[in-house]
């Protein structure tokens, strides 16, 4: 991720609203996304100081998805982020979805300039060094080198849960959406391939 927005400092205004999508879930009401994505550029372009997270309505307690509990009820504000919650028990679950808590989508945007403020000053090291390496004759073999003595980071816990200052929710209206990575997905898919096959 911050490879890709070094190399987009250099192609467009810091100012730029970009969009992070994650490709490993599905949407059902690809509209109520859209707009919702929309929205979002639109929040970036008008208050740019942010990063903003996308939360799904829950349709349930869910012990296999991280949730993102906000200061205020994010109806139709972008609102402060209180914490993050991953991989919660049931009962825990359901006490956050009453405190307004919403499923952590991993889509989240901001400008240009806002995500790379993200991986500083702890970064400060790795971004220099890549600026340095987009910047050389030999771009290929100088990011091999640094990739070889990254070490493993989890934006998620490492860095947002930790710049909950920096961060707004938005409320993601139910669509559909669900992560491909959870085991109760494929239940849902398979009653979906099974419907669509005995009605054509």
């Amino acid at each position: 991720m911050l490879l890709a927005l070094l190399l987009l400092e250099n192609r467009i205004s810091p100012g730029t609203p970009v969009l992070f999508l994650p490709a490993d879930h599905i949407v059902n009401d690809e509209e109520v996304m859209t707009n919702s994505l929309m929205t979002m550029a639109e929040w970036i372009a008008d208050e740019p100081e942010p990063v903003y997270l996308l939360g799904a309505v829950p349709q349930g307690p869910h012990d296999q998805l991280g949730y993102i509990v906000p200061w205020h009820d994010a109806m139709l504000m972008p609102t402060g982020v209180y914490e993050f919650v991953e991989g919660p028990d049931v009962r825990r679950a359901r006490e956050l979805i009453n405190a307004g808590g919403l499923w952590n989508t991993f889509i989240f945007g901001g400008n240009v300039a806002s995500l790379i403020r993200l991986f500083r000053p702890i970064f400060d090291t790795t971004i220099a060094a890549l600026r340095a390496a987009l910047r050389s004759d030999h771009i290929q073999r100088d990011l091999v080198r640094i990739y070889d003595r990254l070490t493993s980071v989890d934006f998620s816990q490492d860095l947002l849960a930790k710049q909950t200052e920096r961060l707004k929710v938005m409320r993601l209206l139910r669509c559909g959406w669900w992560p491909l990575k959870s085991p109760a997905l494929g239940t849902q898919l398979r009653g979906a391939l099974a419907s669509r096959a005995r009605y054509g």
